[in-house]
Parts: structure tokens; C-alpha cells; sequence
């Protein structure tokens, strides 16, 4: 299952991935090119593995939307979220593809100055910023920070968690396509993301294996849903749905990726012990279209390693959200040799 080619795919594709290939370097271990099957004699320059990544989270964020909109002015809105609380984010991802713009992180008590000079690069004055999440979790004040800007804030939040994602879905339109993750952890849902934004679907959070009340609501509001059960709470919660979960974080996140990226030309990679760089990198590969797989930090997990050598004829380029400490240089260097077929 594909998601149409669309412009900003299309522009990405043709000028933000060679200015990446070119500008950032190269993170993987690996020789500088290998001899190509062909028989001609010829080098083939390797697949490039580009690292994104900031001193911090929030500077990760702003490095991945760099890097995503590398163009001044290109995003037409921004997803802001809080930096250090996840709850409310977790649904974020197809809503930055369907609203072709960068998901960015702030603290949560004011707006962090490094991000607003990020949203003044990235989105025209006047453009909507989505604020994700109540008072609580970002405050009254950053609205008004935003407007000072010359920027129009909509908050996007409900009573909870569950509440929030009914509304991320609604503001997409209510799709009828939905991928159901426990809201309680972050690694299902943010495997979800780019999925769910590549058939145009929204991720909605479950209570573990409880179905809250507000998810159950607009589940029955459908015609004919198609759901699928990102993880074992999921599952419990939603029994018709299509179950997809593996024996941890590492292989749901690959299951994810097998059944809705059959031939991706691009795949992301993000430590699965920490929400931020996901976050972000779910937002972004929501946009160019490919999955989020979630690592250890220190060695990338056999069911990563396997769909990376199972798609190498058709990915062309990998991305790692987060610094060294997040994910290792070993596994710049396992990803570089599963896409590139070396041995």
C-alpha cells in the first residue's frame, strides 16, 4: 500500500534529497564505493545513510525539518508539539503529511527561540501553526507568541490523550482508515504515523488494551472502517481490527513497515527508548513517504536489519533521526551495508 505521488514528494525527491546526498555527510563506515554487478567495471557511488541531528531534541526536530523543507518559505504549516511530554503528539505524524509541514518541538512553559526562528525560515508569515495539546502541556502563552509572530495558532486538544487523537483525525477530515496504537507507550503509535499517512489514515490511541470511550465513539461513526492494530494492547482493545504485532517494538515496527511500504525508495530509522527523534522523523517520513523503524541504541534489531536487506533493490536512501548516543555509528554502519548488499 502506496501513498500517491504527490508534489512535495515529488519535490523532495528531485531537490531535497540530492542537497542532502550532497551537503550532509556521510555517517556509515563503510568503503567510499563497491564494484557494481553489472559486469562493467565500473564504481557505484554507495546509498547515502544521512544522519539528522541537533545538540537536543528540539535541535534534532529543527535539523530533520531543514532537511525536509530545505527551502525557505516551502512548508505551507507546522506541527508544534511539546518537547518533553509525548502523550499528545502521538497522532502528529499524518497530520504533518496531510498538512505538508515539519513537526517541530518546544518547551512547554514557552515558546523555545530556536524553534521560532525555524518556523520564520520554514512557513510563510500567516501560515497555521497546529498546536498539539492543551495548556497543560504547552502553554496559553506560546499562542500568543506565535501571533506576535504573524502566525495563526489552532490548538488541536481534547479532555486526554485518546480525546486528542479523536481530534487530530477530525481535523484531517475523518478518515475512514484507521491505525489504533496503546497511547501508554510511544513506540507503536509513532510506527504507526508514516503508515497511517501514506493511505491517508489517522492514528487514533487506545488505553492499553481498554478502548476509550472517545475512540469507541468515532469508530462507530464510520461507514465501514478499515482498522488495523498497531501492537498487542491494540489488539486487545479492538478485536476486529487487522492485528499487526511482533514480539516487541522492534519487529511491530518492521511488521508496520512489510505491510504498508512494499518497494520504499527511502526509510527512516529511530532509537525506540526515547519519543522525540521519532516524533519528529515520523512527521517527516509521513511527508516523503516511507517508514519509521524503531532501534536499539546501540545495535540495530535483526527485523530492521531484514527489511532493509529484503527492500535494498529499491531504497536509494536512509535517514537516522537523532545523534550518536540515540543511534550508535554502528548502526550507521549495519544500515549502510544492509541497503548497499554488503556483506
Amino acid at each position: 500500500m502506496t501513498r500517491p505521488t504527490s508534489p512535495t514528494r515529488r519535490r523532495l525527491g528531485a531537490v531535497a534529497l540530492t542537497l542532502l546526498a550532497a551537503a550532509v555527510p556521510l555517517v556509515a563506515a563503510a568503503p567510499a564505493a563497491h564494484a557494481d554487478t553489472a559486469g562493467t567495471g565500473t564504481a557505484a557511488a554507495l546509498k547515502p545513510v544521512t544522519r539528522l541531528a541537533g545538540g537536543d531534541r528540539i535541535g534534532t526536530a529543527i535539523a530533520i525539518s531543514q532537511a525536509t523543507f530545505p527551502t525557505a518559505g516551502s512548508a505551507k504549516a507546522v506541527i508544534l508539539t511539546a518537547a518533553y511530554n509525548f502523550p499528545d503528539a502521538l497522532a502528529g505524524a499524518p497530520l504533518a503529511a496531510a498538512k505538508d509541514g515539519p513537526v517541530l518541538l518546544t518547551t512547554p512553559g514557552e515558546l523555545s527561540p530556536a524553534t521560532l526562528t525555524e518556523i520564520e525560515r520554514v512557513a510563510p508569515t500567516g501560515s497555521t501553526v497546529y498546536v498539539l495539546g492543551g495548556d497543560a502541556a504547552i502553554a496559553a502563552t506560546i499562542d500568543a507568541s506565535l501571533t506576535a509572530a504573524g502566525y495563526v495558532p489552532q490548538r488541536i486538544a481534547g479532555a486526554n490523550r485518546f480525546e486528542t487523537s479523536v481530534k487530530i483525525a477530525e481535523a484531517l477530515g475523518s478518515p475512514t482508515t484507521v491505525l489504533l496504537a496503546t497511547g501508554d507507550i510511544f513506540a507503536d503509535a509513532l510506527s504507526a504515523g508514516p503508515a497511517a499517512a501514506s493511505v491517508h489514515g489517522a492514528v487514533l490511541l487506545t488505553d492499553g488494551p481498554v478502548m476509550p470511550p472517545s475512540v469507541a465513539t468515532y469508530l462507530s461513526g464510520l461507514a465501514s472502517p478499515t482498522v488495523y492494530d498497531v501492537g498487542a494492547g491494540a489488539g486487545k482493545a479492538y478485536p476486529a481490527g487487522t492485528l499487526l504485532s511482533g514480539g516487541d517494538r522492534w519487529a511491530t515496527s518492521a511488521l508496520v513497515a512489510e505491510k504498508f511500504f512494499t518497494s520504499p525508495t527511502l526509510v527512516g530509522v529511530a532509537t525506540g527508548w526515547n519519543f522525540p527523534d521519532a516524533l519528529a522523523g515520523a512527521g517527516a517520513m509521513g511527508i516523503m513517504g516511507g517508514p519509521v523503524l524503531l532501534s536499539d541504541p546501540v545495535l540495530l534489531p535483526s527485523a530492521d536489519a531484514l527489511y532493509l536487506t529484503n527492500n535494498a533493490s529499491t531504497i536509494t536512501q536512509a535517514f537516522l533521526f537523532g545523534g550518536p548516543l540515540s543511534l550508535s555509528p554502528a548502526i550507521a554502519t549495519t544500515v549502510s551495508n544492509q541497503i548497499n548488499g554488503i556483506a
